[in-house]
């Protein structure tokens, strides 16, 4: 027993020391402000925060219309390099901001859910748009499972 809760407390002290560590603004490179300034507008924002990966990269983060019993409407995330090179946006829908999901999933992968719901409601739950140098991906529920589509509406993940 002693062995077990050893372990947990070793594990739960390892995760502490694995979290971002966070950054002020005006410490983060020129380069990597550019670089969010050009890449993830909404992130310029005096809400946005920053912290620092143990990968050595940027991240930058912020909630957008929050709701105290649903939590923010959108969270936007951003990875750069420390060179300024931009990694990844991820945009985060909120399960209850139905009107925000079919404003800011296309058309065509809104069908492509249906298609997959069998019947089923489309885009249950939250929303995650990714947005990399390969492309945008959509991942939602769809009627029970969760897809991750393409920008074309093809599956690419399930």
């Amino acid at each position: 027993m002693k062995k077990i809760l050893l372990s947990i407390l070793t594990l739960s002290l390892a995760s502490l020391g694995a979290q971002d560590a966070a950054v002020a603004e005006k410490d983060v490179p020129k380069k990597v402000i550019a670089s969010r300034n050009k890449k993830a507008a909404a992130l310029k924002h005096k809400t946005a925060t920053w912290t620092k990966n143990a990968a050595g990269e940027f991240v930058v983060t912020r909630d957008i219309g929050k709701s105290p019993v649903e939590g923010p409407e959108q969270s936007v995330t951003a990875r750069f390099q420390e060179d300024g090179t931009w990694i990844a946006t991820e945009t985060v829908l909120n399960a209850y901001s139905d009107k925000l999901k079919k404003k800011m999933v296309p058309r065509n992968i809104q069908s492509a859910c249906a298609k997959k719901s069998d019947g089923g409601p489309a885009m249950m739950g939250g929303v995650t748009i990714t947005d990399t140098p390969k492309g945008k991906t959509f991942e939602m529920g769809c009627g029970g499972p969760r897809f991750t589509f393409d920008a074309k509406g093809k599956v690419v993940g399930e």
